[in-house]
């Protein structure tokens, strides 16, 4: 119960700043963790899942269309010269025994930042990949 509380929180956390809201540090701590969350998986069904969830995000949360989507790369095009919107790089690799990484990175265009922050980006990109909940 109290994990998912947590977990609700920093995901209403990552939704108001995305907004534009004024975050407490609590809130900015929550997003900080959920940002520095390292995405594992094992071969297999474990990472078809994950894999398959960041390529869902990155589908549905970019401005820019996927440009390439293999079994270890999603990437979109962009980034727009000086706009505000994110491209993102997505990329699943090796640790060893079975086990990978899926390590997410966004950019922009903009000398002022991006709008989410690629902080609160890789948040919400995180929770989405790890908390898979079936209807």
């Amino acid at each position: 119960m109290k994990k998912s509380l947590f977990v609700l929180i920093g995901a209403c956390a990552v939704l108001l700043a995305a907004c534009g809201v004024q975050l407490t540090s609590a809130e900015r701590a929550s997003i900080e963790k959920e940002a520095n969350i390292t995405i594992t998986c094992k071969e297999g069904r474990d990472c078809e899942r994950k894999w398959s969830r960041a390529g869902q995000w990155v589908a549905e949360s970019s401005a820019y269309k996927v440009r390439v989507s293999s079994d270890n790369l999603i990437q979109t095009s962009g980034p727009a010269r000086s706009s505000t919107n994110s491209a993102f790089t997505v990329t699943k690799y090796a640790t060893g025994q079975d086990m990978y990484v899926i390590k997410f990175d966004s950019y922009c265009d903009n000398w002022f930042g991006c709008e989410p922050t690629a902080t609160e980006l890789k948040a919400v990109f995180t929770h989405f990949v790890l908390n898979d909940h079936p209807q």
